[in-house]
């Protein structure tokens, strides 16, 4: 389930507020990684159940981190039916 956060960041060096969509915290935590001008997590509200996380981190090195994973790293499992008996 899809879900509307309230992400309080530092992006391109100005304190600002960003909506952001998605399952849990931690996708909204990557969807601020990956975004270029966002350098710190400061606070991310879950805008329905009015959860908060206050997390004042810089997340440059989670950048950093993520980079180092090659753009083609391939899935390693494949996904099948649950009634699917061949392999």
């Amino acid at each position: 389930m899809t879900n509307e956060y309230m992400v309080e960041v530092i992006n391109n060096n100005e304190h600002t507020f960003l909506k952001s969509y998605g399952s849990t915290v931690e996708n909204i935590v990557d969807n601020m990684v990956d975004l270029i001008g966002v350098s710190k997590i400061i606070s991310i509200i879950n805008i329905k159940t009015k959860e908060e996380w206050e997390l004042h981190e810089d997340i440059n090195f989670l950048r950093h981190l993520k980079n180092q994973i090659p753009d083609n790293l391939g899935m390693f499992f494949e996904v099948r039916e649950d009634n699917d008996t061949t392999h």
